[in-house]
């Protein structure tokens, strides 16, 4: 679910936030923000479950940054308000799943988080929430690919 709305969360943000197309590569680079870092390939099943659970608590965190922005910038923007709404639920939905998998499962009852910096100027708010939601639609992408490798090697990424 998504790995299929993330693209369009992605574009209907761009769309308005008003950047002109030549300035977009530069404004929401991916590679420019304090995303989390995700290392599947390197990380023990434990690793990676604790690094996903970190991810979706950054995620849930920015998300709802964005949409209290939003709000205020593009109140009538209700699709783009919709779709934040709803990959915010789901997350919430992700972080219960690894609560419990990280709980149950490795007896972790604590990870640190990492919440990033806050924008406190319009400009750079809309630049990090697009640079954030950039990495977002490579990070989800990254955890589906993986999920289907898993899957087709007989393991189940578990969240």
């Amino acid at each position: 679910m998504l790995n299929v709305s993330a693209n369009l969360l992605f574009q209907t943000y761009v769309s308005y936030q008003k950047f002109s197309p030549e300035d977009m590569h530069v404004l929401c680079n991916p590679h420019s923000t304090d995303f989390p870092t995700f290392n599947a390939s390197r990380a023990n099943h434990r690793e990676r479950v604790v690094q996903l659970f970190q991810i979706f608590a950054y995620l849930k965190s920015t998300l709802g940054n964005i949409t209290q922005e939003q709000t205020i910038l593009n109140s009538n923007a209700q699709d783009l308000l919709d779709l934040l709404g709803n990959t915010t639920a789901i997350i919430k939905a992700v972080i219960s799943n690894l609560t419990c998998r990280l709980c149950n499962h490795f007896h972790v009852t604590s990870v640190d988080i990492y919440y990033g910096k806050p924008a406190r100027q319009i400009f750079d708010q809309k630049k990090k929430g697009c640079r954030v939601l950039h990495k977002y639609t490579q990070f989800i992408s990254e955890v589906a690919d993986l999920q289907t490798h898993l899957y087709r090697l007989g393991h189940r990424l578990s969240y």
